[in-house]
């Protein structure tokens, strides 16, 4: 970058005012004449809202030119960079980046703008990663009863006579779903005195096995949700992680009241997906929550904690059960998508049951999803949310004069400087996601996998 003019400058500023601490700025640059090579470094700080000025024009017949800028956010809340070139009172904005506490934008000649956290490393969105392992079995079915015993065949009188006929076979009973029936005892054989032999008794009719998809309910009264889950039984995995044995608990019909006001995150209007869970407190099945949008490890593999359910459950990432749990084991038993506004809960679009294929691999990236052309539905500026309860893939190509930038759960991909940029993201669910009005982007093409 070259301020070739003594009307061009660097400026910056917030795009809000500060909160505790203004973020300081550091150019190295370098100044050439058609004699000299002039190395220089200019520090300064933000002024909140104010633009300030973090590298002056340079003098007559002198190219200055800009080897780096770093400007760190010591402030203790996110912050918007904005950094323009001043042409003789003209702004120009170059860039505009998101910083989180402690993120540093900085600027290089063979690197651009970027964005690093305070380990040091690069943020930006990488390529899709591998799909993941299909998740464990459900629980088996449990064994159904015996089938009842055939009767028995009656004695032969001990009157003596001819040898009687043999009895008929007895019938065999249908067959358990699933479970495994037990073949009715047959008639006792007559005595070897002569007479006549006792019929055969029947087959016993199957026991019928329970199936491996939980039995879950949710209604709607006054804005309020009330969750259940029908008495059964169920496996945990134990609380100490490196026992892979499980513990079985047997338990009677639950429920949980979602309160009208607890949002658990919910974005008005937008459909949510509620995840139910099982926890094992010490034995006792209990019945917890939470929103699939707080994007939390639900795959079994170990611990949570809970707290307390209330009208203020308004997090998306926070389990919520009857009473607050401390490391309890649990067990993914089904989903709820629902619609709250302004604060009350609508009746339910779908009650799933977890068990089989549901609300397992099948609710992978790719799974049941084909890609769609969506160009003539995206505007601008415009939030969308990923309301499928999968990711989605979005690839959207733009024009814009200095770069597209794309927002994914409030998260800014770096400006980039040429046109007709390509932006290759993966939305959570339940995520908000849209192309920023920076820069007066035109959208070319929109494409998503959903």
């Amino acid at each position: 970058m070259i301020l070739d003019t003594t009307t061009r400058k660097l400026q910056v500023a917030l795009n809000t005012t500060l909160t505790t601490a203004n973020m300081p700025v550091v150019v190295d640059w370098i100044d050439n004449t058609s004699t000299t090579f002039y190395p220089g470094v200019t520090p300064s700080n933000t002024n909140g809202t104010t633009l300030v000025d973090i590298l002056a024009a340079p003098a007559a017949s002198t190219q200055r030119k800009v080897n780096g800028i770093t400007i760190h956010n010591l402030d203790t809340a996110v912050k918007t960079v904005l950094v323009y070139l001043n042409d003789n009172g003209t702004s120009y904005q170059l860039v505009d980046a998101i910083l989180q506490v402690s993120d540093t934008l900085g600027y290089t000649d063979s690197k651009g703008w970027y964005v690093m956290d305070s380990s040091g490393a690069i943020k930006g969105v990488g390529p899709t990663g591998a799909t993941g392992a299909n998740g464990a079995n459900g629980v088996p079915g449990n064994i159904g009863m015996p089938g009842l015993d055939g009767d028995n065949g009656e004695d032969s009188f001990h009157i003596p006579g001819a040898t009687g006929a043999t009895g008929p076979q007895g019938l065999i009973g249908p067959q358990g779903i699933p479970g495994i029936a037990l073949d009715g005892v047959d008639g006792e054989e007559a005595m070897p005195i002569p007479g006549p032999q006792g019929p055969t008794g029947s087959t016993g009719a199957a026991g019928t096995g329970v199936g491996g998809i939980f039995s879950t309910t949710c209604t709607q009264a006054s804005g309020a949700l009330t969750f259940g889950l029908d008495a059964g039984s169920i496996q945990f995995r134990q609380t100490t992680l490196t026992t892979g044995v499980p513990v079985s608990r047997s338990f009677s019909a639950l429920s949980l009241v979602l309160p009208s006001g607890g949002t658990l995150g919910a974005v008005t209007t937008v459909q949510a997906r509620i995840v139910l869970v099982a926890i094992d407190n010490a034995g006792t099945v209990e019945l917890a929550c939470i929103n699939i949008a707080g994007g939390n490890d639900l795959s079994e593999t170990g611990t949570i904690n809970t707290t307390a359910i209330s009208a203020a459950a308004t997090a998306n990432n926070v389990f919520y059960s009857t009473t607050a749990r401390t490391g309890v084991a649990y067990k993914i038993v089904g989903v709820v998508d629902v619609v709250n506004t302004a604060g009350a809960w609508g009746n339910p679009t779908l009650v799933q049951g977890a068990g089989g294929n549901a609300v397992t691999a099948m609710s992978s990236l790719g799974y049941g999803q084909t890609w769609q052309n969506v160009t003539g539905s995206r505007v601008v500026g415009t939030t969308y949310y990923n309301t499928t309860g999968k990711p989605i893939y979005v690839i959207a190509t733009s024009t814009a004069a200095f770069g597209l930038t794309f927002s994914v759960g409030g998260f800014v991909v770096v400006p980039l400087l040429n046109n007709g940029i390509w932006a290759y993201v993966v939305v959570p669910p339940g995520v908000p996601y849209l192309m920023p009005s920076t820069n007066t982007p035109i959208i070319n093409t929109w494409y998503e996998l959903r």
